[in-house]
């Protein structure tokens, strides 16, 4: 139960606030995309992609802005949660001895996957846009196999961490 956990303030690494300004950037950006295509966008464009990268629905302009929303959302969700690693589930038991180290990955995790998620949506973005004005017909085959290798590769690496060194102080 995470109610007898610590409650620690962990300071944040050079690459954790890196990521940190890296994922936001990206966030901003998005909607700055959709601001500078808006009017070059034609009524209907790509809503939904299927297994192998074409787009297989279409809807109207307005529905660009689910991309950057959900990137959003993902970003302020994922922002407040790294905030309190002492409620997180843990493959591991949480002692006094480990607590430092497995708070610090399990930020760590959602902070790469806080980045990998918004860099993934800010791609679907950029090529909705794309196929929309007729400059690329799809994301690409190799999309959905590269996204769920980079999304599932750092959860195992993370879990492995955590398992690995279940017992380091």
């Amino acid at each position: 139960m995470y109610g007898k956990r610590p409650v620690k303030k962990l300071s944040y690494s050079t690459f954790e606030k890196i990521l940190q300004i890296i994922s936001g950037v990206i966030v901003i950006l998005s909607f700055l995309l959709i601001s500078i295509y808006w009017s070059k966008l034609p009524n209907k464009i790509p809503t939904h992609y299927d297994a192998l990268g074409s787009p297989d629905a279409w809807g109207q302009k307005d529905s660009i802005f689910i991309l950057p929303v959900i990137s959003l959302i993902l970003y302020i969700v994922l922002s407040l949660l790294i905030r309190i690693p002492h409620v997180y589930n843990y493959i591991v038991e949480i002692t006094k001895e480990n607590v430092e180290y497995q708070y610090r990955n399990s930020r760590r995790l959602l902070i790469c996957l806080k980045t990998e998620l918004v860099c993934i949506f800010m791609y679907i973005l950029w090529k909705t846009i794309l196929i929309s004005l007729g400059r690329s017909q799809g994301l690409g085959a190799i999309f959905t196999p590269v996204s769920l290798i980079i999304i599932f590769g750092t959860l195992l690496y993370f879990i492995i961490k955590s398992i690995r060194f279940r017992h380091k102080s």
